[in-house]
This record gives structure tokens, C-alpha cells and sequence, in this order.
């Protein structure tokens, strides 16, 4: 008998014998905390992206302004230049 231990019970006849509520509340635990894992895999991944998104944002930002006030540098020297002009 593969399914019976020494006494000759069988595993099917333990299994029944034991109150299902308390089984029932681990299984819907367990498939909580599992649904719960899946969540916050998915949230940081979304947060990853939006993470890498953001650099690439504050990046450009800061190429934009950098060229902005090369421009305005150039300019007010140009202006000095010629405003010293007789």
C-alpha cells in the first residue's frame, strides 16, 4: 500500500480527517501573498521605466538649458562688443 503508513491509515483518510477551514485559510494566504509578489513585481518594473524615462527627460532638460545659456552668454558678449564700439 503506497499511500498508508505504519498503522495502515491512508494519507486520503488523514487528509479528510482534518478540518478543512484551516486548510482553506493557508491556501487563500498563500494565493494572496502570491497575487501580492506578482503586484510589486509589475510596480517595479512600472517604476523602473518610468525611473529610466525621467533621466532621459532631465537630461534633454538640462542639454536644452545648457544650450540656452551658451546662447545668451555668446549674445551678451556680442552685445558688450559692439556697444563699446565709438
Amino acid at each position: 500500500m503506497p499511500d498508508s503508513d505504519s498503522s495502515g491509515c491512508t494519507v486520503w483518510g488523514l487528509i479528510a480527517a482534518l478540518d478543512p477551514l484551516p486548510l482553506f485559510a493557508a491556501f487563500r494566504a498563500h494565493r494572496q501573498s502570491t497575487r501580492f509578489i506578482l503586484s510589486n513585481e509589475m510596480l517595479r518594473k512600472k517604476a523602473q521605466r518610468l525611473n529610466q524615462e525621467n533621466q532621459a527627460l532631465l537630461s534633454e532638460l538640462k542639454q536644452k538649458l545648457s544650450k540656452t545659456n551658451s546662447n545668451a552668454s555668446s549674445s551678451s558678449t556680442t552685445n558688450t562688443v559692439n556697444s563699446n564700439k565709438p
